[in-house]
């Protein structure tokens, strides 16, 4: 547990090489105190550890928990920098227990995020990072219904474009490769 007896654990005295481990597992095993003391230490602590704080929020397994930490950290309320707010939005969409949370998040909060990203080329980049965690025809659908209109968007129309055809082959690759992978595993496992 980060926290005991009122205390607050010094998150930069954790050794460097374990900091990531550790967190993730207060994250995946702790209890809402754990996530509240990371949110509250990231505002105040270096880019190094800023990055694991982010890296271990985005493991939870848990939905609720993640609409409630991008609720708190991200949106027009939210303390995370401009230029921060892509690697929060890759990261939760890596984890496929809340990939559906973010992917929500990102649409209640779209006329913010195009705000805070607009400056940077990150808001172009935004259909590539979507478009590399999807593997199936129902999260391309979300994919279309999402960033279809939005190729009317300049910045944004040729990566719409190359998210499409990552999705396309990558929806491919699955479906001609995973039975034969899945048989593999089971018989060397």
């Amino acid at each position: 547990a980060l926290a005991r007896e009122g205390a607050t654990v010094l998150l930069v005295d954790i050794d460097a090489e374990l900091r990531g481990t550790i967190l993730i597992t207060a994250v995946r095993h702790g209890d809402k105190d754990e996530i509240d003391i990371l949110l509250a230490a990231y505002q105040d602590s270096s880019p190094d550890l800023q990055q694991d704080i982010t890296t271990a929020l985005s493991a939870t397994k848990d939905p609720a928990t993640a609409n409630r930490i991008l609720t708190k950290a991200l949106g027009p309320d939210g303390f995370v920098r401009s230029q921060d707010v892509m690697r929060w939005v890759a990261l939760f969409l890596r984890n496929h227990h809340i990939r559906a949370a973010t992917w929500d998040f990102m649409i209640k909060e779209w006329d913010w995020l195009e705000d805070v990203l607009k400056a940077s080329k990150a808001f172009s980049y935004l259909p590539t990072y979507c478009a590399g965690v999807i593997t199936t025809k129902e999260w391309q659908k979300k994919y279309s219904d999402l960033f279809g209109p939005k190729k009317q968007i300049k910045a944004m129309e040729r990566n719409i474009s190359i998210g499409e055809a990552d999705i396309k082959a990558r929806i491919a690759w699955r479906t001609r490769d995973e039975a034969k992978i899945k048989e593999w595993l089971k018989q060397n496992a």
